[in-house]
């Protein structure tokens, strides 16, 4: 009966929400868990996640359909279990990665089907085109744990944020007071497309992570998927799903749109 009690803690834990993560139970719960599995699990990068989240699809209705004990059995628990958070009003992901091994057997059973319904010449090319996109994966991976591993070099974000500037000739990009401080500590030539006066006509806003979400993190939005238009930081988190990670400093850069809808404003960036 542990397990039941527990289940009754969660459930009376997320009830009422939980600060940035809070939604609303029901559909709309529903819908930002589906949009998570879709866009996000199986890959950094969207449209390869979108691939195998289809995929995965495939392989829950085949799963079923072959009524097999071990498919059901996984495809019941993750719909139950997805059903039953979707009823909370806190989203956090973390809660759904014990749905994610099944996710990822639907999706190996989906690209069986569809391989098997080819001939023997062209199974060859989905085997070989999964490989080619699950090395893609990896190699997101090896660069995310390449630059977890210089963390603690922030001239080396500080120089590939303004090289990133430089770049986006078409922006004009608005920094804090902190983070042009930085940049001139580390003598960097601001780009002509940078600026500090927030007067002046701008499409992006850049800001330390330590002046956005670990100030405001009461109010801070999370499970907003593209928040952020580029991060230069350690990768160690998904900053879309927990944005309020306390840990490894961080440049955020945010298009004026949305960072019209954050609790950060122009006036908290111009505090040296």
């Amino acid at each position: 009966f542990r397990f039941f009690t527990h289940m009754r803690a969660l459930r009376d834990y997320y009830a009422a929400g939980w600060y940035g993560y809070s939604v609303e139970p029901g559909i709309h719960h529903s819908y930002v868990m589906f949009r998570y599995f879709s866009v996000q699990v199986f890959s950094h990068y969207r449209p390869l996640s979108v691939f195998f989240a289809a995929l995965c699809l495939v392989g829950s209705i085949g799963l079923v359909w072959e009524a097999r004990m071990a498919g059901l059995l996984a495809v019941g628990f993750s719909v139950a279990y997805v059903a039953y958070f979707s009823q909370q009003g806190a989203m956090i992901v973390r809660n759904l990665m014990v749905v994610v091994p099944f996710l990822c057997l639907a999706t190996a059973r989906g690209i069986t089907m569809l391989a098997d319904r080819l001939p023997p010449a062209r199974r060859l090319v989905v085997w070989s085109g999964v490989g080619i996109l699950l090395a893609v994966n990896l190699g997101w991976e090896v660069h995310a744990a390449q630059q977890i591993g210089r963390r603690l070099d922030s001239s080396y974000f500080l120089q590939a944020f303004t090289q990133h500037v430089q770049q986006a000739d078409k922006d004009t990009f608005l920094v804090s007071a902190k983070l042009a401080s930085a940049l001139h500590g580390i003598q960097a030539q601001l780009p002509v497309n940078m600026l500090t006066d927030p007067t002046m006509p701008y499409t992006r806003v850049a800001f330390f992570q330590s002046e956005g979400p670990d100030v405001f993190w009461p109010a801070w939005p999370s499970n907003w998927w593209d928040m952020y238009d580029t991060t230069f930081g350690a990768l160690e988190v998904n900053l879309d799903a927990y944005p309020t990670f306390i840990g490894n400093q961080r440049i955020l850069v945010v298009t004026t749109a949305h960072f019209k809808r954050l609790p950060v404003k122009e006036a908290d960036l111009l505090a040296p």
